[in-house]
């Protein structure tokens, strides 16, 4: 990874948009598993992205 998101410090999915020019990252790792984090990994992804 060349960079890392704090979700306590700032919006996760608003700052992986920011972070990639609006496109989302091409994988994004759901290591929680709830359904809050899921969607904040679906909404982060590029639309050709996925999460894991």
């Amino acid at each position: 990874a060349t960079h890392g998101v704090n979700s306590r410090e700032t919006d996760p999915v608003e700052a992986i948009r920011n972070l990639t020019n609006g496109f989302g990252a091409d994988v994004v790792i759901d290591a929680v598993g709830r359904p809050e984090t899921y969607r904040q990994a679906f909404y982060a992804r590029d639309l050709a992205g996925r999460v894991v």
